[in-house]
């Protein structure tokens, strides 16, 4: 049951979920009552409660909807929604249920007054920021989708006040706008971004990106490398997730694959990866260079440029080249991998450097078999690697 009305997976359910028509309804009418009058108690008393009697019946509520209000909804049908108890009457209590503000209490100090509005102003928005995000998974699948390609569809990544209100009218979202804009400006900034509507999945856009920009210099270069294995010129989910797992992404891959999903067909495209701001590649030839390149290769053209270039051994290239402190701490100096890469870059060594740093790290369990005088290029976890605990470079085996 839970799985069938929680469709998109957001831990909760709410009216929303389970009869969508009344959410609708009701959403409808208070709306309208919210544009029309400042709190619930004036709604009551100047639309519905006429005679003063402090109840509403079903015939003076439907004529208050259409004759006063001009509400095109179905009114009948609101009016039994709201008829909790079944007495075919509304009091003002039963009408709570719609979430409008109430009249403040006459013998609060100004002091408390200002509190209590303040307090039910956060109330508020915070009630409508969760009815807007709700509003926006059921529409398209996911906050970041809905971002993407309904509120922010130019891409400049934030919008103001009234380009904001006019995105939610178009998407025939119906609520109070300003209190959904406190609760999202909360820095006063004057803009929204996605990071206010959806904070968690940005911390999982700048985790991927932060890796691809670790091991690669260009958006292609990692599409052709990590995502797109067949050439195909799309990434379906599973080859998303391998992709994830080569680069050491340790958060929901599945998710962040959603996320990159704009148009929701199931695969990702390239041009859905420019929302990460990754420069492109000069040519198709450039990124596919070293692409294919598997990481025993990478490894070989790593150690063959390390000896040409310091004309020696590839233990005392490793030396001279990753090795900054002291000769003593150099059998035990231990590279993470962001170090790694930049200083392959800064050495100008051209390669497919996520293959490399796998093809590495992978080796740690080797080394750790044999760490009694083993002879494997070893790492001290998966986050670093070294020259090794007594030992030399594999290449060094054949030649040292």
């Amino acid at each position: 049951v839970w799985r069938a009305l929680d469709v998109y997976n957001t831990g909760y359910i709410s009216l929303a979920e389970l009869d969508p028509e009344a959410q609708e309804l009701i959403d409808s009418f208070r709306t309208l009552l919210e544009e029309n009058y400042r709190t619930l108690d004036e709604a009551f008393e100047r639309l519905l409660d006429a005679d003063r009697s402090g109840r509403c019946s079903q015939d003076e509520f439907v004529r208050a909807c259409r004759d006063k209000l001009c509400w095109p909804g179905n009114a009948t049908k609101l009016f039994r929604y709201l008829d909790i108890n079944s007495t075919r009457d509304l009091t003002l209590d039963e009408l709570e249920f719609l979430g409008m503000q109430r009249r403040m209490a006459k013998t609060k100090t100004a002091r408390q007054k200002i509190a209590d509005r303040q307090a039910k102003d956060r109330a508020e928005a915070e009630a409508m920021l969760g009815r807007f995000r709700s509003y926006l998974t059921q529409r398209c699948g996911n906050l970041v989708r809905a971002w993407r390609r309904e509120l922010d569809p130019d891409g400049d990544g934030k919008l103001q006040f009234t380009e904001f209100c006019a995105r939610c009218r178009q998407v025939g979202f119906q609520g109070n706008l300003k209190a959904l804009w406190m609760s999202l400006d909360v820095d006063d900034t004057g803009y929204v971004n996605l990071n206010e509507l959806d904070p968690e999945a940005m911390l999982n856009f700048e985790e991927f990106t932060r890796l691809l920009r670790i091991f690669f210099d260009d958006l292609d270069t990692a599409w052709f490398s990590c995502l797109d294995f067949d050439d195909s010129g799309r990434c379906n989910p599973e080859e998303f997730q391998r992709g994830c797992r080569l680069l050491g992404f340790r958060r929901n891959a599945l998710q962040l694959f959603r996320y990159l999903d704009v148009s929701g067909d199931g695969v990702i495209t390239l041009n859905e990866l420019l929302v990460l701001g990754l420069p492109r590649a000069r040519s198709r030839e450039e990124a596919h260079k070293f692409a294919r390149d598997t990481g025993h290769k990478a490894r070989v053209d790593f150690e063959i440029f390390l000896k040409t270039r310091y004309k020696s051994t590839l233990l005392h290239a490793w030396r001279l080249a990753f090795c900054p402190g002291p000769c003593e701490t150099h059998l035990m100096h231990a590279v993470n991998v962001e170090d790694f890469c930049n200083r392959c870059r800064s050495l100008n060594f051209q390669g497919n450097y996520q293959a490399l740093w796998n093809e590495l790290t992978q080796r740690v369990a080797h080394h750790d078999r044999r760490a009694s005088g083993g002879t494997s290029f070893g790492g001290t976890s998966f986050g670093t690697v070294s020259f090794g605990v007594g030992g030399a470079l594999l290449a060094d085996r054949r030649t040292s």
